[in-house]
């Protein structure tokens, strides 16, 4: 009996003391919203220093920016590390890229992969992009569309537009698909995911699955008007395209003025721009 109360008295402790850091975190977010940094930082590091791991990252943050204190890098990754480690997956992407750049401590690519890797399983969206395009390229780790398919698939699953149309992009090229050919369905599906949050380069995907009746009924409307949308955003190839289906008039009248000022806004972007349209 006097075991139970022990351990029941501890318990309400440890209870107390959460609740307790809790409110100092929230009060600092309220002071930092009307602008007194040092009051907020003064909440946050009390919290920070009972394990609370968003009040962690927040101090954090403080050292990385110099607003509250002066900054400093180390301190900025002594305090991102204990929310990493309290498995806050926001911390544990931001200590990833740290080890990448070398920020507060020193550089170690396979530390940043395997921060990256575990915000990742932990579902943090970016770290899951992040990942994609690293297998995807073979930066930092091997080559691997399979994997890189696997983390697009997760970050598109969350809503993030880029991973959405590079999971497009891959399906559509038959890259990392089990038997290595195009997914013309699946690649529709996301692309328009993505054109239909205005990523200019998926509209340009879907204007040519339209025009040509890939995965898609054959709508030269269809084509037109999403061709519009990206060329207006100012993708050159949308506006090349443009170009060419006003001067031979499908899906709308033909009209060389409009031909000729498509393919000036083309010339005036197409050096700026990576056209692979490669993930990234």
């Amino acid at each position: 009996m006097r075991k139970y109360i022990i351990l029941l008295f501890f318990s309400l402790f440890s209870l107390s003391s959460v609740a307790q850091s809790q409110k100092w975190y929230n009060e600092g977010c309220r002071f930092y919203s009307q602008g007194d940094t040092l009051q907020a930082f003064n909440l946050w590091i009390k919290a920070a220093e009972k394990g609370h791991a968003k009040a962690q990252q927040a101090v954090a943050a403080q050292y990385v920016y110099g607003t509250a204190v002066k900054a400093d890098t180390l301190e900025a990754f002594r305090w991102m590390m204990k929310s990493a480690q309290s498995n806050n997956t926001v911390a544990q992407a931001i200590v990833g890229n740290m080890y990448a750049k070398g920020e507060g401590v020193e550089k170690d690519s396979t530390e940043a992969v395997r921060w990256w890797s575990e915000a990742a399983k932990n579902g943090n969206a970016q770290s899951q992009l992040y990942l994609g395009n690293l297998y995807y390229k073979g930066s930092i780790v091997p080559q691997n569309y399979e994997i890189a398919l696997y983390w697009y698939k997760k970050a598109a699953g969350h809503g993030l537009v880029p991973a959405q149309f590079n999971l497009g992009l891959m399906y559509y090229r038959g890259e990392g698909t089990e038997d290595g050919e195009k997914d013309i369905s699946n690649a529709y599906q996301w692309m328009m995911n993505a054109a239909l949050r205005d990523h200019k380069v998926a509209q340009y995907y879907i204007a040519c699955m339209y025009y040509d009746g890939e995965g898609v009924s054959q709508d030269l409307s269809a084509a037109f008007d999403w061709c519009e949308k990206s060329a207006k955003q100012g993708y050159a190839r949308a506006q090349k395209f443009l170009s060419q289906m006003y001067m031979k008039g499908d899906a709308v009248a033909k009209n060389p003025e409009m031909s000729d000022y498509w393919l000036e806004q083309y010339n005036k972007n197409v050096n700026k721009q990576d056209n692979n349209n490669n993930p990234k």
